[in-house]
């Protein structure tokens, strides 16, 4: 990310740091908890939900949301969620409105 958006943001006058945090095998909760601890602040924060996060349960999802939008900079949420389960798209739907 950081490599493709580096120079059109250097390009609008924007600094760009890309924190990679990463890690595999982890579900959304209860690691979303820890969110400040693991990466500080942040404008933009991701997920993909596709990996982890077995049989659509939307708990997780919601929680980690909720910390997401209690940070400081109320970064912008992206999930991916390859197999879209519905309840965690009506989870996403309801934060939206």
């Amino acid at each position: 990310m950081e490599r493709i958006l580096s120079k059109p943001m250097d390009i609008l006058g924007i600094t760009l740091e890309v924190k990679n945090s990463a890690i595999g095998g982890v579900p959304s909760f209860p690691y979303g908890w820890c969110l400040m601890n693991f990466f500080g602040d942040a404008d933009v924060v991701t997920w993909d939900y596709s990996m982890n996060e077995p049989n659509g349960v939307p708990e997780g999802m919601e929680a980690y949301i909720r910390h997401v939008l209690s940070m400081k900079q109320m970064p912008m949420f992206l999930a991916k969620d390859t197999h879209m389960a519905v309840k965690r798209k009506d989870v996403l739907q309801s934060i939206a409105m």
